[in-house]
Parts: structure tokens; sequence; C-alpha cells
């Protein structure tokens, strides 16, 4: 571009290398294309990079490179539908072993035959457009393989509220109550004692288990800041009869309620309307004598600081003390938890007394 003349200083370096000056053709090599890109700002912003042209058949044998230029395009996703997971799962399956055994498929044939030749049931998944039954069935197959972590993993989350109570509890630190959110009721019964770890891995398995099965993949949740008063209203309305519906929070009733929690219990949890407000509420009235010092949320991400905090305002506006501190033990997007962790613990110690947190212990049960 504005080269004119080598440095005598680079000359030495030079050989085997062109500045560009106007647009070439690649030159005819049998080796990877490569282009080095430097940018140079008037800020002293500098930028280097190596590009390198992406060759999809390296490293992949001839005779296994399909010509899939005798397959014609097609621009239209892959929907495949059923009335049932489990169904949806075992016709995608059959799908594979037929993309596999019968590669000369026609994509445009195919996906015209799903989208207007088959009925869309409540169960769907749509795949994007591929011009080979070889890249079709590797979608198929990445999809089942995320269906079945997602049923291997059921009850993760509580597993992992579960060890972050006991290393709380190990680190002195106690609950003067408890409030779970739909299926984090099951690790708030656990922290107030009310069922064991292998009770609560069992109702978060068999919870997870139900949703799979038995509710149906019509319709949507969204988040909705408003109050349940308004959003009653708004679901009154006659455009949304029968189309919207609200519920707000988990956790009903007193410790009256938690006397025994049995299998009924539960499943009023998954059945009835969240009233998490109503329940902090409830917590904080039954402790005024003895105001929360602090709100910790055990848990993967402190997803519930927003309503939580508005609520706690509400309730402790213009009497003392203030509303508590609100903290999280977990952050997403942060590399460790164990580094979350701690600082949770810290945060808990630079602002109360300085035994209240037992470094000793908690070190001795986190390093096992």
């Amino acid at each position: 571009m504005l080269f004119d003349r080598l440095s005598p200083p680079a000359a030495p370096f030079y050989n085997g290398l062109e500045v560009a000056t106007q647009a070439n053709p690649w030159p005819r090599v049998n080796h990877v294309r490569r282009a080095s890109v430097n940018s140079f700002g008037f800020g002293g912003a500098n930028a280097h990079i190596i590009l390198e042209n992406y060759d999809p058949a390296a490293g992949v044998a001839k005779d296994s490179i399909r010509d899939t230029s005798k397959h014609p395009a097609t621009f239209t996703p892959f929907i495949f539908s059923a009335a049932s997971e489990t169904a949806l799962e075992e016709m995608l399956q059959a799908y594979v072993v037929h993309l596999t055994e019968q590669p000369q498929f026609s994509p445009p044939d195919l996906s015209h035959t799903l989208y207007a030749r088959r009925s869309g049931l409540g169960v769907r998944v749509a795949l994007p457009a591929s011009m080979s039954p070889e890249r079709l069935a590797c979608s198929i197959t990445d999809y089942l393989e995320l269906v079945r972590a997602r049923q291997k993993h059921k009850g993760r989350l509580t597993s992992a509220s579960i060890v972050l109570v006991d290393l709380l509890y190990a680190a002195g630190v106690e609950f003067a109550a408890v409030v779970g959110h739909s299926s984090g009721e099951i690790a708030a019964a656990y922290a107030a004692g009310m069922i064991s770890a292998e009770e609560a891995i069992k109702i978060a398995y068999y919870r997870g288990w139900c949703l799979q099965r038995y509710v149906s993949a019509q319709g949507r949740i969204m988040a909705v800041g408003t109050s349940l008063e308004n959003g009653s209203e708004l679901c009154g309305l006659q455009e949304f009869d029968g189309r919207l519906y609200v519920h707000s929070g988990t956790m009903m009733g007193t410790a009256a309620h938690l006397q025994s929690l049995k299998g009924e219990y539960w499943k009023h949890n998954m059945l009835q309307p969240v009233l998490f407000a109503q329940a902090i509420e409830v917590a904080a009235r039954m402790n005024q004598d003895a105001p929360f010092n602090m709100a910790i949320e055990v848990g993967a991400h402190p997803a519930l600081k927003g309503p939580a905090t508005e609520t706690l305002a509400a309730i402790y506006e213009g009497s003392q003390p203030s509303p508590p501190i609100y903290t999280g033990t977990l952050q997403r997007g942060t590399e460790e938890d164990t580094g979350a962790l701690s600082a949770t613990l810290g945060f808990v110690w630079s602002r109360f007394a300085t035994t209240i947190v037992d470094f000793i212990k908690y070190e001795a049960v986190a390093t096992g």
C-alpha cells in the first residue's frame, strides 16, 4: 500500500517474504495458505494477527470424504416432532441409522416432507439445514447426547446446594430461617434438618423425572417484574383468557406446616404457585425479636437477589434495623467455585465478629 523501499535492517529477514502493494492471487502451492496482518493505531494500539485457511478435510482419510456437490442445497431447517420425549428420541435415533445406511438422500425432499407432510406434535426440535447426510446425522447425534446428559444430571443443582450447606455449617454459618424457591425448597428442607441428603436427592430426581415425563412442551415461562395483583389482572383480560397464568414463588405456610414433609407435600411443591415473597415476609415477621444479619442465597448463582432484596426492603421500610445484607455462595461465570465460596466466607468474616467463621474446620472439611 504505502510501501516504497525496504529498510536495510529488515533486509536480512526478507528472503521468502513479500510486502503486498496490490491485490495478488494466492500462489499455487501444496502447503497451508497463511497471511500475516498488522494494524498500528494512531493512539498506540498495535495488533498482529496470523490468518490460516481452514481445510475441513485435513486429517480425514480420502475414502471417507463424500462429494456433497451432487446433493442439492436446502435452506430450511429439519424439523422433528413427537408426542413425547421418549418417542422423539427413538425417532431421531432411527433417522441416524437411516442416514448412515442410505447416504444418497435429497436434503430438500427430506426437509419438505418433515414440515409439509408431518403433523407438528407437542415435543419438537429443529436442526439446521445441511447438504450432507453425515452432517445431519452428526447434528442429531449431538442433540441426543445433550438430552441424555440432561437426564443423567437430574438433581445436580440440589446436590450442589447440599454440599454448599454442609460447607457453610462446617464454617460455623448458621441459618435462623430458610426459604426455598421451586426446586430450591428441597435444599431448604435439607438445610432446616427436615430431610436427609439421601431423601433430598431422591426427591430432586423424581421431581425432574415427573417434569420431563408429564409436563407439556407447549408454552413458555417468562419472568415479569410486576406484582402478583397486576399480573393477575393482566391474565384476566379477555385476549389472554386461558392463555396466561400467574405463578409467584414456593414455600407454603410456616413451620407448623413443615412437621412432616411427606410425598403429598412435594406434589404440592410442583403443582401449586410459588409464594416466594410471602415466604420471605413470614420468615422476617417471625424473627422480629432477633432480626436477620445477613441473607445468603445458596446455589449456583444469586438469581433471586433482585426480588429478594426488593421484598426485604419493603418489609424493613421505615423501621430499624435496616434490611439484612444479601450475598450468594457461587457466581455464574467465575472460573473456580471454591474461590467464589471462599469470597462469601470472607465477606461474612469482614462484616461480623472475627470468630463467626471457623476457617480451620472449614479447611479441614473442604479438603477432605
